[in-house]
């Protein structure tokens, strides 16, 4: 495809291009294994650490907008900030890396880190981790299906098949409350 022509240059730009519209991007999970499953020219390995750089350099940037915009606060919430920091502790690198590695929201944490003020290499370290736990396995999941899928349909509808599902799981991780889903499938109310 022409958009990987630069390799894995093009897959970490387009990662990181992607990731910087705040709660838009699609899973990093599936994005890897949609790259893993169209493009061949590079290892899944190598596919879910680009992306997980990618999506680290995209995030880094929303948290360094958070963190120097701290300063328009008050002195009293300033305050208020530091007193939640000390508190978190040792749990701020946890927040940073769960919230890489889970399907919630990256930015509600990455913001709340950035305004009490933990340190930039600290989240940046604990997210790329974070993110390389679910990018690396998803590409080679991506790649797996690809390789099975393309033993029963042709490459170029393997590469629009893969779009397609991309699309749909994208549409349905943001349009779907998976929580009133589960429980309305557990018969428990939240």
């Amino acid at each position: 495809m022409e958009i990987f022509s630069w390799g894995l240059l093009s897959i970490f730009l387009s990662s990181c291009l992607l990731y910087l519209i705040p709660f838009l991007g699609p899973s990093t999970m599936i994005y890897s294994g949609a790259v893993a499953a169209v493009y061949s020219g590079c290892m899944p390995a190598q596919v879910g650490v680009a992306v997980a750089a990618g999506a680290s350099v995209a995030k880094a940037a929303h948290y360094y907008v958070s963190y120097f915009a701290r300063k328009a606060l008050s002195a009293e919430s300033i305050s208020r900030l530091r007193g939640y920091g000390e508190r978190w502790g040792r749990w701020k690198s946890i927040a940073a890396f769960v919230s890489a590695a889970s399907p919630i929201p990256d930015e509600p944490v990455l913001v709340s880190l950035a305004l009490v003020r933990y340190s930039p290499v600290r989240f940046l370290i604990a997210f790329f981790v974070g993110k390389l736990v679910i990018t690396i396995p998803g590409a080679y999941m991506g790649r797996s299906a690809s390789l099975v899928l393309s033993k029963v349909i042709s490459e170029f509808h393997l590469h629009i098949v893969s779009i397609v599902f991309t699309v749909i799981v994208t549409v349905i991780l943001l349009k779907v409350d998976l929580n009133k889903l589960w429980a309305r499938r557990t018969g428990k109310r939240s």
